[in-house]
């Protein structure tokens, strides 16, 4: 049996298979006996173009996990808080572990949403380094309001590192805001709506200064031609991107429509409002359910004993046919 991958939240709709050609074309250009260009310049002019922010204010890395790494290793050093909301992307924990550092896991409310007032208070109380916001959040969905976070960069004493991986599915940012420039940190990746997971390619928009000494740690040749070249030509090809993110953002809201339904007419399962590419529901079927999914070839995100997400899982929004075939296996358990 085939099996579906539900379980990462990448973008089966996969952009880079319709421009292949393209692409094929552009990468049979590249020189692979000449190193990469180690500041991703003609990169940077497309994000420039794509984001609004001049290249001073971008950093190009080998996803967001390189980027998160440079962040600890610039504004933390061993034995500083970290200041995350749980629950939220594991990542933030483990590079705090590597770095040798307190993290401080924020409790959310009991319908999953951050505690904003505890987040401020912990960041002060353990005079945390950074203080990580992610939005829209993974693996919950929330969306913090513009509101909320400015309330949290001015109010806590370190960096304030606002993820924003999804920020296509919300269509909200802070970019564009106003905020304090001078201490935070916004990620971005093209591995989720670019659908360029394989890549790797993230990038990060903080003021030039902050650049600048992101840079001094950054590896020099960390991004590939081949990475770089394959996200110039995604994102000179982005019109495509916009019709695909609309058809997620669609089935998003059809898939969370009929998870409701299910949720009023059973009871028997709860189901959370997502701003990302993905649902998360939380049942006391959950084993039953991930089973049944599973049985069908289906991989997605069992979290039924995690800390904060007792009996929920996770499951990537995709094609109308997969999305509708999870509906009808977890109908089926539930209405049992």
């Amino acid at each position: 049996m085939s099996q579906i991958r539900l379980h990462a939240n990448e973008n089966w709709y996969n952009p880079l298979s319709e421009i292949k050609d393209t692409l094929i074309e552009r990468l049979s250009d590249i020189d692979l006996h000449v190193y990469p260009d180690p500041d991703a310049n003609r990169l940077k002019k497309e994000l420039s173009d794509y984001t609004g922010v001049s290249e001073a204010e971008l950093i190009c890395t080998n996803g967001s996990d390189e980027l998160i790494k440079i962040i600890f290793e610039c504004y933390s050093k061993a034995g500083d808080s970290i200041v995350i909301h749980s629950p939220t992307f594991i990542e933030y924990t483990v590079m705090s572990e590597i770095r040798g550092c307190k993290t401080c896991a924020v409790d959310p409310n009991d319908d999953l949403s951050p505690n904003i007032d505890e987040i401020i208070n912990t960041s002060v109380k353990e005079n945390a380094s950074i203080t990580f916001i992610c939005n829209p959040n993974n693996p919950t969905g929330y969306l913090f309001s513009i509101r909320d976070i400015n309330r949290i960069i001015d109010s806590v004493p370190g960096i304030v590192v606002v993820d924003e991986a999804y920020v296509e599915f919300s269509q909200v940012s802070l970019l564009g805001k106003e905020y304090n420039k001078d201490k935070v940190v916004i990620m971005r990746t093209l591995s989720k709506a670019f659908g360029a997971a394989a890549l790797r390619v993230g990038y990060g928009i903080a003021a030039p200064k902050m650049i600048e000494e992101m840079n001094k740690v950054k590896m020099p040749f960390n991004l590939s031609t081949v990475s770089q070249e394959s996200a110039i030509v995604l994102l000179e090809n982005k019109e495509r991107l916009i019709q695909i993110v609309k058809n997620i953002r669609r089935e998003r809201m059809r898939i969370y429509g009929a998870l409701s339904a299910l949720q009023e007419n059973t009871g028997r399962i709860e189901v959370f409002p997502s701003f990302g590419n993905y649902i998360l529901l939380r049942s006391n079927l959950t084993t039953d359910i991930y089973t049944a999914l599973t049985d069908e070839g289906f991989i997605v995100r069992n979290f039924a004993h995690d800390k904060n997400l007792e009996n929920c899982l996770r499951f990537a929004i995709t094609q109308p046919k997969v999305n509708s075939q999870v509906v009808d296996i977890i109908r089926k358990v539930v209405s049992a």
